[in-house]
């Protein structure tokens, strides 16, 4: 039995449809959202700068240091606008705050002094010559002074400085950690939060770099930690004290994370994962640590202190700049400064707002498809880095065609696992959309996901169930079942059958239909082979229309048919025409088919046509080369199809040979004879066909000696070249007045089963002096 199936319905019909092939209960697909999530707002704007160094963020404002080659330090507000530029700010390089945050100091390296900057009024209030040549480049407050790191870079010149300002007049001491050694270059400083007589310097050409902790409660540096020999660390870019004062976080080419090291002992304390390759931290008062780096997607991670996995990761559209992270004093803004790469001269200003909330992220699925009136669910998850509080929810809301601006549901409360679900009962046919929404809370960011279903009536699509074959003359019964019920009192099915006899088709009687969908008919069939009976449902107020059909083998008189050929030895003349001739044992009038596959080709229809009054048809066919026949019969109303058995026709092949150097022609004895001079030189020429390059043709020569043909030379072999032809000439010494003839045969070699041997023509000739 064949069954097909067909949705005459629009909506919802695939699934439904695909589902009833299998007889299964239709259950629609489901339409599931890709995850969404909402991160934090970032604003990013483009800065006026062709060089940086650092970032700070105070009194309201965001101070940018580009370092070499510049006179300025930038001045934006809190949204990126710039509020001005402060000028004499020659190589402004490092940037610290003092315990107050009232001034911002600034590393002139370009003027070999310390500037002083008030926070209040953006100017400059002071400058601090640190000496000639000394370069500061890094800067750290602590132990009531500013320390500089300072000297040229990869020289073993470099060292910590400090500018003491709590006496009448400045006092600036260099050398400060001479009797440790001098450094490869100026050390990059950090200051701890927690205690301010701790700063940590670390070497920014070396790796791995050299890292000490210094106490500066006297005012003279004494060493406390230093990092361990033989640590596997890249060359240092950035580094930040955390907010409780415990851990160092370090940022270096390698590893692709940002370490953390113990600030009492610089042993490692763990890290926070990144990616390739850290550049760039910053810790805000309230401990939250941002992590940049500078060739990946993101390129910007946000961690709470301690934390295994990040609150957020963002990328940014480029990398962050070296050591181009800073917090805003209540640490709810962060300000991330990125680059197009090394040598960069293009910078932007990423403002990311509440970075310390924790991405949610939300999906949501619901049915592909639904009926009017049945209840469907909605269900979805949400995650984060960080758990959810007991009794979270999310709110969801459908708009469809008669609620446009929407209608909430009952808000669903995500469990312990971050699943949730609600239930919907759509009444009428349409679009409908799910959208579901998290607000946020104090430690996560909002999130929100939607998805679609699409409401319809279920096509009517009939599953039938037949038998694969039965007798003809035989009843026969099928039954269906239409699905989602009930179906209205008086329904009713129409059936058409189509078969050999009424290709255009026969309506049958129609059957009633049962509220459960179910129905049944009995045909009797009285012609053979395919019966298709196609049943279909033409829909009522729940149900779209629906078809399907269902094909029974009728039984047919079994038949017989053979192949003969029009002479007995099956032998013929290259290019002659074969009568092949079918002989079927069924009604007369039935059409049969001849096929020929000749050697090495495709099995081809050559002639068909109805049988005489005998049960015979002759076809023709101009054969070439040795070929089989057959014959097929495709059955008809009574008798069942049939195909023959095989016979092999066999070619000849066809050889042509010729005489030329010839000077005229004569009959004689009924014969042509071809007339040549003593002195010329006849050349007898042999082609064959089909194609039989490289086989052999041969040859024989007789003369007429006494009133009888004797031979007197033979050629057994004379290759055929590429256009199957070959040629073989003579002399004519002593031959005057002498009769020959010629004649060539071509005989098939061991690899030519494609044609039969076959002779030419005799081609006589006489010489003349």
């Amino acid at each position: 039995m064949r069954v097909r199936r067909t949705a005459l319905g629009a909506a919802g019909t695939v699934v439904a449809g695909m589902l009833a092939v299998i007889g299964l209960p239709a259950a629609p697909a489901l339409a599931t959202s890709a995850p969404a999530t909402t991160a934090p707002a970032t604003t990013a704007v483009a800065l006026p700068i062709t060089h940086y160094a650092q970032t700070v963020v105070a009194g309201g404002h965001v101070f940018i240091s580009e370092g070499a080659g510049s006179s300025s330090i930038l001045v934006t507000d809190l949204a990126g606008n710039t509020v001005t530029t402060i000028p004499g700010q020659t190589g402004a390089t490092g940037l610290a705050l003092s315990a107050d945050g009232g001034t911002l100091y600034a590393a002139l390296t370009g003027a070999d002094s310390i500037s002083a900057i008030n926070v209040g009024t953006l100017t400059q209030s002071a400058v601090y010559p640190t000496g000639t040549g000394t370069a500061p480049v890094y800067l750290a407050v602590a132990g009531g002074r500013i320390w500089f790191g300072y000297g040229p870079a990869n020289s073993w010149q470099g060292s910590i400085g400090s500018l003491d300002l709590s006496g009448p007049a400045p006092v600036v001491t260099l050398k400060q950690t001479a009797a440790q050694g001098l450094w490869f270059g100026p050390p990059m400083l950090a200051a701890d939060p927690a205690d301010p007589d701790l700063v940590i310097a670390g070497d920014t050409g070396q790796e791995p770099p050299d890292l000490n902790a210094y106490n500066v409660s006297t005012g003279t540096p004494v060493e406390t930690a230093g990092l361990a020999p033989g640590s596997n660390y890249g060359a240092l870019a950035d580094m930040a004290v955390t907010a409780d004062g415990k851990d160092l976080v370090l940022a270096t080419g390698a590893p692709y994370d940002q370490v953390l090291l113990k600030t009492s002992t610089l042993a490692p304390d763990g890290d926070y994962p990144t990616a390739a390759y850290p550049d760039a931290v910053a810790v805000a008062p309230s401990g939250t640590v941002a992590a940049g780096v500078s060739q990946d997607d993101p390129d910007l991670y946000v961690y709470a202190p301690g934390g295994s996995a990040p609150l957020g990761s963002y990328g940014l559209g480029n990398s962050v700049a070296p050591r181009g992270l800073a917090w805003s004093p209540d640490s709810g803004t962060l300000f991330a400064v990125t680059d197009t790469g090394p040598g960069s001269t293009s910078y932007t200003l990423n403002i990311q707002q509440s970075p310390a909330l924790a991405t949610s992220r939300l999906t949501l699925s619901a049915p592909g498809t639904a009926i009017p009136g049945r209840q469907l669910t909605v269900q979805g998850t949400l995650s984060s880095a960080t758990p959810f509080p007991a009794g979270t929810t999310v709110t969801v809301t459908r708009t469809d065609p008669a609620d446009p601006n929407g209608v909430a549901l009952p808000s669903a409360t995500v469990g312990a696992d971050g699943t949730f679900s609600t239930t919907d009962t759509p009444t009428a046919p349409g679009s409908y959309s799910y959208t579901a929404s998290y607000a946020g809370d104090a430690a996560h960011a909002g999130a929100s996901a939607g998805a679609s279903v699409q409401v319809a009536y279920p096509a009517a699509v009939p599953v039938l169930t037949a038998p694969a074959t039965d007798t003809r003359g035989k009843a026969l019964r099928i039954t269906g079942q239409l699905p989602d019920g009930p179906y209205p009192a008086g329904a009713a099915v129409q059936i058409v059958r189509t078969d050999p006899a009424h290709p255009a088709g026969v309506a049958l009687p129609q059957a009633a239909v049962a509220a459960d969908g179910s129905f049944a008919f009995t045909d009797t069939p009285r012609t053979g082979g395919a019966n298709t009976y196609q049943v279909s449902y033409a829909g009522d107020a729940t149900h779209t229309a629906g078809a399907a059909d269902a094909t029974v083998q009728v039984s047919r008189a079994a038949t017989t048919i053979g192949v003969s050929l029009d002479t007995a030895d099956r032998t013929y003349a290259y290019n002659a025409a074969v009568g092949v001739t079918v002989h079927l044992g069924a009604d007369h009038g039935s059409t049969v088919a001849v096929y020929a596959q000749p050697y090495g080709g495709a099995r081809a229809l050559v002639a068909s046509g109805a049988v005489d009054a005998r049960g015979d048809f002759t076809g023709w066919y101009r054969i070439t080369r040795n070929t089989t026949f057959s014959a097929s019969f495709a059955g008809d109303a009574d008798d069942a199809p049939a195909t023959s058995g095989t016979v092999v026709g066999w070619s000849h092949a066809d050889v042509v040979d010729t005489l030329s150097g010839y000077y005229t022609t004569v009959r004689q004895g009924g014969a042509q004879w071809r007339v040549y001079h003593q002195s010329a030189q006849p050349v007898f020429a042999v082609g064959v066909a089909p194609d039989k390059a490289g086989e052999c043709a041969a040859s024989t020569l007789q003369e007429y000696v006494g009133s009888a043909w004797r031979t007197v030379a033979t050629d057994a072999c004379a290759t055929l070249g590429s256009t199957s032809t070959t040629a073989v000439g003579a002399t004519l010494t002593n031959a005057v007045g002498h009769r020959f003839r010629a004649i060539a045969e071509y005989v098939p070699g061991a690899t030519d089963t494609q044609n039969l041997s076959t002779y030419g023509s005799w081609q006589y000739f006489l010489v003349r002096a």
